[in-house]
C-alpha cells in the first residue's frame, strides 16, 4: 500500500535530500582540508572518541551535557561531522513544517522556503553545522518540541536541555505558552496556594537538594568550565535579544 503524500510533502522531502547531499559533499571537502579537530571540536570530538572506546568519563572543560555524544558515538566514530549532515535535512523539514503551519495562509510555498533557507544558511549557524558542534542538534530538538504535542515535546526538550543547558530557558517559555492557553489564572492561584500549604515539606526538600547541588558545584549552577559562563558584554546582548 502506497502512502498518499501531498505535493508539498513530496517537494519538501526531495528538497531535504538535496540539502543532505550538498551538506555531505561540503563536509567531505572540509575533512580533506581540515582533518583535525577545529576550535571547540577539540573538546567535543575528544569526548565522543572516549564514548567510542567505551570510556564514559567526563572532560571537565566541557560546558555541554552529553546528548550530542550519546546520539552520535555509535554510528559516527572518527567521522563525527557527518552527524550534522544527517541532521541538516531533518532540521529543514522541522522548520518548513513550523513555517507552513503558522503562515500557510499569509505566504506562498516559495516564500516559506526562502524564509527557512535564510535560517539554514545563516552564516553563524551554517558554519557550525559543518563542524561537530551542538548548534544543529540544539535547534532541531527545540523546533521539534514546539512542533509537537506536549507529551512529545517533553522528549524533545529533554534532548534539547541535554544538548545545551541554556535551552532550559526555551523549555520554560514553552511551558509559559501552554500555561497561558489552558489555565484559568484566578482558579490556578487558588489551587496553587492550597498546593503550597499541603506540600510545604516536599518543596523544602527539593530546595535543599538544589542547594546541595549548587554547594557541591562550588556555588555554580552550570556544568563544566565555569569560566566560560562569566558575565560579559556580548553575552548580555545575547540575553536581551
Amino acid at each position: 500500500m502506497f502512502i498518499n503524500l501531498s505535493r508539498e510533502v513530496i517537494i519538501a522531502l526531495i528538497f531535504s535530500q538535496l540539502l543532505f547531499l550538498g551538506h555531505y559533499l561540503l563536509v567531505s571537502k572540509i575533512y580533506q582540508h581540515v582533518p583535525e579537530p577545529y576550535m571547540d571540536e577539540i573538546f567535543h570530538i575528544d569526548q565522543n572518541q572516549r564514548y567510542c572506546r567505551g570510556d564514559f568519563t567526563w572532560n571537565n572543560k566541557l560546558t555541554t551535557p552529553p546528548a550530542l555524544y550519546l546520539l552520535s558515538y555509535k554510528l559516527f566514530c572518527n567521522n563525527e561531522r557527518f552527524f550534522n549532515s544527517f541532521l541538516y535535512p531533518l532540521t529543514f523539514l522541522a522548520l518548513i513544517y513550523a513555517r507552513r503551519r503558522k503562515f500557510k495562509k499569509e505566504e506562498s510555498l516559495v516564500e516559506s522556503y526562502l524564509n527557512v533557507l535564510c535560517i539554514m544558511i545563516l552564516p553563524v549557524f551554517f558554519q557550525s553545522t559543518t563542524l561537530f558542534y551542538t548548534d544543529q542538534l540544539s535547534l532541531f530538538s527545540v523546533i521539534m518540541a514546539f512542533n509537537c504535542n506536549p507529551y512529545m515535546a517533553t522528549i524533545f526538550f529533554l534532548v534539547a536541555v541535554m544538548t545545551r543547558q541554556t535551552n532550559i530557558v526555551l523549555c520554560l517559555l514553552y511551558l509559559g505558552i501552554i500555561f497561558v492557553k489552558i489555565i484559568d489564572i484566578r482558579k490556578f492561584l487558588t489551587t496553587f496556594l492550597n498546593f503550597l500549604m499541603k506540600s510545604i515539606f516536599q518543596i523544602i526538600l527539593i530546595l535543599l537538594c538544589v542547594f546541595f547541588v549548587v554547594f557541591y558545584n562550588d556555588g555554580k549552577i552550570v556544568l563544566g568550565d565555569h569560566s566560560a559562563h562569566k558575565p560579559n558584554d556580548p553575552r548580555n546582548c545575547k540575553l536581551f535579544t
